[in-house]
């Protein structure tokens, strides 16, 4: 039995062993059709990871620009312009307060010792810049010099950073009849023929499928896609019209690793019964009543390469419980009429002139046992065969929301359909439940040298 003593014991651990949080040194550079401009000034990049609805990153980046700059590189190439980002941990940029302890401090000389060969995160975008300066409406700003322009003033540019290859998949739409595949088959070889068509800078890119095991693996005699599908939209179309990937939910998020390759991945939002068989990395959340110092100067814990745990201490979880009213509006079971087999084997004839139904084939009820307040509202899922679109909604009302920040984070360690666990101590017995990460955010505020992420995460009841 795992005992409060176990879990105090292995928060010192995890801050006694852990790595030593490094700010990043983040650079960017600017590149227009005829010159490349290394941005000295920049203020914040802040970077959304939405696993639970997005296609992929959201990065804003913002940095200072002189006015004459401003308007004869950021107003003139607009449509054409693309930045390259770095994040590059290895290097330490960050300033650390004294530890509680001299132990941490030894401890913190190795710790940088381990980030030293760590690769940086380099990728480059389309940028879309945010801000137009209103005084170039005016004729006397856009007749003036642009040395003129430097001297009167210098602004704030925000833009958005776009993965072209994110854009170029946006506009596929696709259709077809596909015969005797499974669901996981389609989706995956419709993504391969359009990413097979994508080059970077002429040269074709590399990718790969992370996918978790779906749950529907029927094969089907015919898979339909109507005429006009979005590619990016065909594997929500398929959960929630006639077939069913997940029995909770889905989504479909295009990362990329530290070599840059892509990664497509595709995975359950709100399946926790899932989490021993993951092959990902799981993010484990241990919870101190009083942490120490050193508490913010510890990033995450791994014991090891091929350990899949990865450990964070974290303080001011806070749960938002819908239980009962998610219960008593959108229900904790199912009743289904299974119209596919109303006109298959469950149909018997008697006399030639009447019918019956063998109910037990034709009829499905599912309720959930762990109920403990004994009200449940069955969903009527109106004779529709794709069970799995309605136990999706039952699992999430199964799951209770929660945040925590991480004042000092490593984006690195968080991949989309990461599964987490949550260890507490409750009335001095730990609790432990288990869930998934939904979204990620994280600002960095690069004259200050801090980061700070803000992570939800959905959890069993």
């Amino acid at each position: 039995m795992y005992t409060p003593s176990d879990l105090d014991n292995e928060i010192t651990d995890i801050l006694y062993k852990g790595n030593q949080y490094v700010f990043p040194n983040i650079t960017a550079t600017l590149h227009t059709p005829d010159r490349d401009i290394i941005l000295n000034n920049i203020n914040h990049l802040d970077i959304d990871m939405n696993y639970n609805s997005d296609l992929s990153d959201k990065i804003t980046i913002d940095f200072m620009f002189r006015l004459g700059d401003y308007r004869d590189i950021i107003l003139k190439y607009r449509n054409t312009l693309e930045i390259t980002i770095s994040i590059d941990y290895a290097e330490d940029n960050g300033d650390r307060s004294t530890t509680d302890t001299g132990i941490y401090n030894r401890q913190s000389i190795i710790l940088r010792e381990k980030n030293k060969g760590d690769k940086p995160l380099v990728y480059r975008y389309r940028f879309i810049s945010l801000v137009t300066d209103e005084r170039f409406k005016n004729s006397i700003y856009t007749k003036m010099s642009s040395e003129d322009l430097n001297n009167l003033d210098v602004i704030v540019v925000k833009g958005e950073c776009v993965d072209p290859i994110i854009l170029a998949l946006k506009q596929y739409v696709i259709s077809g009849i596909y015969r005797n595949y499974k669901l996981e088959d389609v989706i995956k070889g419709l993504l391969q023929k359009y990413l097979n068509k994508l080059s970077i800078d002429d040269d074709k890119f590399k990718y790969k499928f992370n996918i978790l095991p779906l749950d529907n693996n029927t094969i089907y005699d015919h898979i339909i896609i109507k005429s006009n599908t979005k590619l990016i939209q065909l594997p929500y179309i398929l959960q929630d019209q006639d077939y069913g990937l997940y029995n909770g939910h889905v989504n479909l998020y295009i990362s990329r690793d530290i070599d840059n390759n892509y990664i497509l991945n595709l995975y359950p939002l709100y399946d926790v019964a899932k989490y021993d068989t993951t092959p990902n990395n799981r993010l484990m959340l241990y919870s101190a009543d009083k942490p120490s110092k050193s508490f913010n100067e510890v990033t995450y814990y791994k014991e090891s390469k091929a350990s899949k745990d990865i450990k964070i201490v974290v303080s001011d979880i806070s749960i938002l419980d819908t239980g009962l009213n998610d219960t008593i509006s959108l229900g904790d079971g199912l009743f289904n009429v299974n119209p596919n087999l109303v006109l298959d084997e469950s149909l018997k004839a008697f006399n030639s002139t009447k019918m019956y139904y063998n109910t037990e084939e034709l009829l499905t009820k599912e309720v959930n046992e762990d109920n403990i307040t004994r009200i449940t509202r069955l969903i009527d899922t109106n004779q529709d065969d794709n069970l799995y679109k309605y136990r999706s909604k039952i699992l999430k009302t199964l799951n209770t929301f929660g945040t925590v920040t991480i004042p000092k984070s490593d984006i690195r360690i968080f991949i989309p359909g990461m599964y987490l666990q949550y260890l507490y101590n409750h009335d001095n017995t730990v609790v432990i439940k288990r869930g998934m990460v939904q979204n990620v955010s994280t600002t960095f505020n690069i004259v200050k040298k801090t980061s700070v992420s803000l992570i939800n995460f959905s959890m069993e009841k």
